[in-house]
């Protein structure tokens, strides 16, 4: 069985992947093409990242939205905290076990809590 289609020009080449089909039944995820690794992860000013993915391409980004949950408050009120991120199985993590998941930023998806407040009709506001 093949990937969903992104709807994109990106071309996967040489990652490893599972197959997408853990995804059928979330709506929203439907559409994602093949799951991704990150391969390294450097912080940037403020709380901007480039991440680089085991398929070659690269993207910078504010990953703020995605730092909710107590796992992420040393994250988010420490720069110094934040800074310290790395990459382990593929996945960009920091040291007190807090993680987000390479393909929520590869694909640039809605993080979870931000879908359960608009499912719930209450006003999104960021951490």
């Amino acid at each position: 069985m093949g990937y969903p289609s992104t709807g994109s020009n990106i071309t996967p080449i040489g990652i490893e992947h599972e197959t997408a089909d853990h995804w059928q039944g979330l709506p929203h995820l439907n559409n994602l093409g093949q799951l991704v690794k990150a391969a390294s992860v450097e912080a940037l000013d403020g709380f901007n990242v480039r991440v680089v993915f085991l398929d070659g391409s690269v993207k910078e980004l504010d990953p703020t939205a995605y730092l909710r949950g107590p796992i992420f408050q040393p994250i988010r009120e420490d720069m110094n905290a934040f800074r310290k991120l790395s990459v382990e199985n593929g996945v960009v993590t920091w040291s007190n076990g807090a993680d987000i998941d390479p393909d929520v930023l590869y694909y640039g998806l809605t993080p979870a809590w931000m879908e359960q407040a608009e499912e719930a009709g209450v006003a999104n506001e960021r951490p």
